[in-house]
């Protein structure tokens, strides 16, 4: 017999304006926990949310995601979140959000870390389906002196990076297997670039395109399976491997012309 043929249900269908934090606990929490994991709380949030939520479900002690008939369309008005990684904040978001029992959806430009973009994201909460998340972040300015600065944590990147702009888009995928792919694409031509250790620069107004593919295993980074740089006088195309460290244990240069310089081959890392 159908033990839940009798469960008496609970039907909302509310509209509500008020601070984003109250959204951002939301989705902290069972069942949904979009944002498990990421130790993001309502704390850290600012602006305001306009949505209607309608919201049907059995009164059940244990209730699971799939046993929910959920629709929350929802607008964000300068939506900000502080402190996300390494005292990087999201900022100035006016997204559009829509969340359904299958997943959730949001599109909308943004600043983070100083970058201007618009985020693409989907969400996918069915776990029959292998892609979990699909993220796409379409950069339409980024400051390198706000880049050098986001970067400052984990590198000095300012004999490299000397100013100007640049744009582009970078893509994340995430599956339930725990694998992940990041891929990226950089217009360069605004920006003014160096590699002082080989001699080479690039001024502002000089064409150079960026791309990179790397795979993730886990909170590793497992691989760049490919790695470009494309300018008037540069062309260097590899791919590198990572060790179980995170160290890169190989990396292979099918190509390398830089300047006058012009190389290929494979490196390893020794022990």
């Amino acid at each position: 017999p159908d033990l839940n043929k009798d469960v008496p249900s609970l039907e909302i269908d509310a509209r509500a304006n008020g601070p984003a934090s109250a959204v951002v606990d939301l989705l902290a929490t069972p069942p949904f926990e979009v944002l498990a994991g990421t130790g993001i709380t309502g704390n850290q949030a600012g602006g305001m949310v306009i949505a209607r939520v309608r919201l049907a479900f059995p009164l059940l002690d244990d209730i699971k995601l799939e046993q929910m008939d959920l629709n929350v369309s929802a607008q964000t008005n300068g939506l900000a979140l502080h402190n996300v990684c390494n005292d990087l904040s999201l900022t100035d978001a006016n997204l559009r959000v829509e969340v359904t029992e299958n997943g959730l959806k949001a599109q909308g430009p943004l600043r983070f870390a100083g970058v201007d973009g618009v985020i693409d994201w989907d969400e996918d909460f069915l776990p029959a389906t292998p892609l979990r998340t699909d993220l796409i972040f379409t950069v339409v300015r980024a400051s390198v002196p706000e880049v050098r600065r986001a970067l400052a944590p984990w590198a000095d990147t300012g004999r490299w990076l000397k100013g100007g702009h640049f744009a582009g888009e970078v893509r994340y995928t995430a599956r339930d297997d725990g694998t992940a792919n990041l891929d990226g694409r950089l217009d360069l031509g605004a920006a003014e670039l160096a590699l002082p250790e080989l001699h080479w620069s690039k001024p502002a107004g000089r064409t150079a395109l960026a791309e990179a593919q790397a795979f993730i295993l886990g909170d590793r980074l497992e691989a760049i399976n490919n790695v470009a740089l494309s300018a008037a006088d540069a062309d260097i195309r590899g791919h590198a491997l990572f060790g179980d460290d995170g160290r890169l244990d190989s990396l292979d240069l099918e190509h390398f012309r830089l300047g006058r310089n012009q190389v290929s081959g494979h490196m390893h890392a020794l022990d």
